[in-house]
């Protein structure tokens, strides 16, 4: 695999608070040779310093592809120093507003559904502005192209993520707890932990998972939270089961939001990354 635009990798830090990669995640990610180009790789890091004032509706522009419901707004944010995305304008009954890096067709990071493959690294730093009426739900991760269009990303009212190749991190309509998630298309949605995190309003949270094909088959993928490892992990055989396992699938950086309720509340990405070994 060949690497593809890597924007912006921001130095490690010891403090998990401030805005920057959570070392206990990528402390094994070899940042410094990828981007000297010494090695194989696939992956992108955006910070939103630049971009479109407004991303227009399903199309595809700045590496990315939008979905939006009428009224809602995907933009950068004003944050001219830091960069931001932001969705917002979700002041209707299930308003959606979706963003997926990449084209509308396909994805370059795959996991495998058995052993194998190629170490894969995943990160965002996402705050939503009002928890106190519980009605914002999103999912971000990694997804299938089908979660762009036609609103196909999350289920009305609940907020759950629909039966599509995905896996990360969901928040649900009823409370502000974050839990972990995937499911295949095929089969049926599995949350594999629930309530890892809780969100405080307009604070962010770093959500990430590493995928290393070398680990213990218990370990294969390590969910962390604010640069703190969750005590979950998808298991080899979690990762064999090809009924519910997103594995084989290629799948891009997904970020999809709905408000259940007529009451706007803005969703608000920082950066995200995502990096793969060749």
């Amino acid at each position: 695999m060949a690497g593809i635009v890597c924007q912006h990798v921001r130095n490690f830090s010891s403090s998990s608070g401030r805005r920057i990669f959570s070392p206990n995640l990528w402390r094994h990610c070899p940042l410094d040779i990828i981007n000297a180009g010494a090695t194989d790789y696939v992956g992108f890091s955006d910070d939103f310093i630049s971009g479109p004032a407004t991303w227009a509706d399903a199309t595809y522009e700045q590496h990315y592809t939008t979905d939006q419901d009428t009224g809602v707004t995907v933009t950068t944010g004003t944050d001219v120093e830091n960069g931001t995305l932001v969705i917002a304008g979700n002041d209707g009954g299930n308003d959606f507003g979706t963003v997926r890096r990449g084209g509308a067709t396909s994805g370059p990071f795959v996991i495998p559904d058995g052993s194998g493959g190629h170490p894969l690294w995943f990160e965002a730093r996402i705050k939503v502005a009002s928890i106190t009426a519980t009605y914002n739900a999103f999912f971000i991760g990694l997804g299938e192209a089908g979660m762009v269009g036609n609103d196909a990303a999350i289920t009305d009212t609940t907020g759950v993520p629909k039966v599509l190749d995905l896996i990360g991190f969901s928040k649900l309509s009823a409370d502000g707890e974050v839990d972990i998630v995937y499911t295949k298309a095929s089969g049926a949605l599995q949350t594999l932990a629930t309530g890892v995190g809780t969100m405080v309003a307009d604070t962010y949270m770093n959500l990430g998972f590493y995928y290393n094909p070398d680990a213990l088959s218990t370990k294969r993928i390590t969910f962390y939270v604010d640069n703190v490892e969750c005590n979950t992990y998808v298991t080899r055989t979690l990762q064999d089961d090809g009924t519910n396992f997103p594995g084989g699938e290629e799948l891009n950086a997904v970020l999809a939001t709905k408000n259940a309720a007529s009451a706007a509340s803005a969703y608000t990405l920082d950066w995200w990354a995502c990096y793969q070994l060749g």
